[in-house]
């Protein structure tokens, strides 16, 4: 049974920890501020060998299509986006103490040890200058290294490199709250509201769910429409990014 949990640089958290945790545990708060992301960290966390444990996330929020890219695929994990600082997870389960810690690599050379096979490949879009780019992750249980991992675009795939990593006996399983939106059809109808009445009045509406919000905007991602919001982050974000509420009922990464 876990008993403690922290993160550090994770989206929203710069530090955050979790205390005298027991067997259930109920988090709550106001919208977007980042209660998913605690469950989402613990999926990340004993996730280890699978190459698909950014992209999990992402379609649990309803994000469908996505750029195979570091920018989209690891970037919005790190706080405020900044890929210089590391995330650092650490759990405490009972007695026993593990950690990860992500970091952004720019020049990493690596053979395919395991390879995403369940997407679409019409949803892959590769990007050649994200090729040497990978995010690893290294793995502590107690003092002693637990293995390390590497996840990396190659040849249009998303991939991972393993070296000497001790599979956890543990599993995490996410069960959503509320059905997904579709990205595209929330696209469509903002688009028809701006050409009626302007993006400014349904921003006001939105306001209330999301005091933060300055603005709304529609941008081509990866051959399909999204809803971009500006929230005071160093630069705007998916409307799926944040937490669960704006706009058409998404299940969102709460920043």
């Amino acid at each position: 049974m876990i008993t403690s949990f922290s993160v550090e640089n994770l989206k929203k958290f710069q530090h955050l920890e979790l205390k005298d945790l027991k067997r259930i545990n109920i988090i709550s708060g106001q919208n977007n501020t980042g209660k998913t992301s605690i469950l989402e960290a613990l999926f990340m966390f004993y996730d280890r060998s699978s190459p698909e444990l950014t992209l999990k996330q992402y379609a649990w929020r309803g994000v469908n299509t996505i750029n195979f890219q570091p920018s989209s695929l690891w970037q919005p994990l790190f706080n405020d986006f900044n890929l210089e600082n590391k995330i650092k997870i650490k759990v405490k389960d009972n007695q026993a103490s593990e950690e990860a810690v992500y970091e952004h690599v720019n020049n990493f050379n690596a053979t395919i040890s395991r390879t995403n096979q369940q997407f679409d490949p019409s949803q892959i879009f590769s990007s050649n200058n994200a090729l040497t780019e990978s995010l690893k992750i290294t793995y502590k249980s107690g003092k002693r290294n637990a293995g390390e991992a590497n996840l990396f675009i190659q040849s249009g795939q998303l991939s991972l490199n393993v070296k000497n990593l001790n599979e956890t006996p543990k599993q995490a399983v996410f069960v959503g709250s509320s059905s997904k939106g579709n990205t595209l059809e929330d696209a469509e109808r903002l688009g028809r509201i701006d050409i009626e009445v302007g993006l400014d009045e349904i921003t006001n509406y939105l306001r209330v769910l999301e005091p933060k919000l300055k603005s709304l905007s529609i941008v081509p991602h990866a051959q399909q429409p999204l809803i971009y919001g500006d929230i005071g982050l160093s630069r705007k974000i998916p409307i799926s990014y944040m937490g669960e509420g704006p706009l058409c009922q998404d299940s969102c990464p709460g920043y």
